[in-house]
């Protein structure tokens, strides 16, 4: 009988062993709902609350308020990449996806006629290669003449994309976007987990700030 016992145990424990052993397809680790929950943290805005930033090397404060897109705030979008027919009509999903949070903001003074400021998360599946694109976007909009973008691209496997979320993301590639004016060292937009956007600098040598009212 304990034979019998240690036999059955024996088979159980190989089992088991082979099972951990299986590679895993990484699209099994990883979905759409994965993706909005990782990203959401870094947007911990409310749909009344106004951004307000403020330069104290320049004596300025940049005052906007969210720019809201379906009612809601902030936006949250999937996209199941379906197939179309010959008729352009969406067909079944072609198993890639993508999911997106973003926030837009209008600056108040004055009122924002040209365009909006924004911050922008992205992760595009891939389902061919098991390959996630990460996208970080941010542009600040300070005047007319003041537009100033940042970004931060990263390719990799599926299942490691979420470790590329780390307390602070700090995006470092800046342009601005009228006259193609290079920008010097020191330029960055600092966004925090549970905090937002904190802090930037568009000119290497001041920083904006949120205050909070």
């Amino acid at each position: 009988m304990k034979t019998e016992y240690s036999i059955i145990n024996t088979l159980l424990l190989a089992a088991l062993l082979m099972t951990s052993c299986d590679p895993i397809d990484p699209s099994q680790n990883i979905n759409g709902a994965t993706c909005i929950n990782t990203i959401l943290p870094y947007y911990p805005y409310a749909i009344d609350e106004n951004f307000v930033f403020v330069n104290e090397e320049l004596d300025r404060t940049w005052e906007a308020a969210p720019h809201i897109i379906n009612g809601k705030y902030p936006e949250v979008v999937f996209d199941g990449k379906d197939d179309f027919d010959v008729n352009g009509n969406p067909g079944k999903s072609n198993g890639n996806w993508e999911a997106s949070v973003n926030v837009q903001m209008l600056e108040l003074n004055p009122p924002a006629i040209w365009d909006w400021s924004q911050i922008s998360t992205i992760m595009t599946y891939s389902k061919w290669n098991k390959e996630m694109l990460i996208v970080w976007y941010f542009k600040i909009c300070l005047s007319e003449e003041e537009h100033f973008s940042a970004h931060n691209r990263i390719i990799c496997a599926s299942n490691e994309a979420l470790s590329y979320f780390s307390d602070t993301i700090l995006l470092t590639d800046m342009i601005q976007e009228h006259g193609a004016v290079p920008l010097p060292d020191g330029v960055y937009a600092r966004i925090v987990k549970n905090e937002g956007l904190t802090d930037f600098s568009v000119d290497g040598a001041t920083v904006w700030r949120r205050v909070k009212q």
